[in-house]
């Protein structure tokens, strides 16, 4: 219908092709800066019951079809079996990304996660990364932030971590290096940057002949 359509077209999101383009706000702004304009075009008052709906419905179809991207999974088993501390930041809600992450079994990995709405406040604001180094009782310079978006590294430097880029999200390769410390082509390259060792995964069965 027409408000679909509208909203799509503010959220510069196709209908035919279900794609965000890469400058669209849902990819690395939080709800707070994109909701006003859906509520308005909803006829409904941008308020505590709208707020309340949205989240609703992010609950109701995050976990729809969230996948890990080639070579993650091992990567994230390599840094937990080197006891290294991770966490989640996202401008998204705090409930959605523990549902995800509930959904691809990941949530007992991260010892933190948080959204905008958790009190730390949004990226490119430093809140989130610096919430993760106090929880930890660590300095900021010891946090490594990765990130797949300018939001992600802003954030990072901004709380005087260092920062991995990740061209995987709404961030270009050139983008990236304009502005990390460091750039990968996947997560999966992160335990090889830091010497550890990747956990080994069985060969494929072969195929049997009919």
């Amino acid at each position: 219908n027409e408000v679909m359509q509208a909203i799509a077209d503010i959220s510069v999101y196709c209908l035919k092709s279900r794609q965000f383009a890469m400058d669209s706000k849902l990819l690395t702004s939080a709800p707070s800066e994109y909701m006003p304009q859906w509520a308005e075009l909803c006829g409904r008052p941008y308020d505590e019951e709208f707020w309340h709906y949205f989240e609703q419905l992010s609950l109701k179809y995050c976990d729809v079809s969230p996948t890990l991207l080639p070579g993650v999974q091992p990567a994230l088993d390599a840094l937990s079996r080197a006891g290294i501390p991770m966490g989640i930041a996202t401008n998204g809600t705090e409930s959605s990304a523990r549902r995800q992450m509930e959904h691809l079994g990941l949530e007992e990995r991260f010892c933190y996660i948080v959204g905008s709405d958790s009190g730390h406040g949004q990226k490119p604001d430093p809140g989130q990364v610096l919430g993760f180094a106090q929880m930890l009782e660590i300095k900021p310079d010891e946090v490594l932030m990765v990130g797949d978006s300018l939001h992600d590294i802003h954030a990072g430097q901004a709380a005087g971590s260092m920062t991995l880029g990740l061209p995987t999200g709404a961030g270009t390769m050139d983008e990236l290096l304009d502005h990390a410390d460091q750039v990968l082509a996947s997560l999966a390259d992160l335990p090889t940057l830091l010497d550890l060792v990747m956990p080994s995964v069985p060969p494929s069965p072969r195929p049997t002949l009919a």
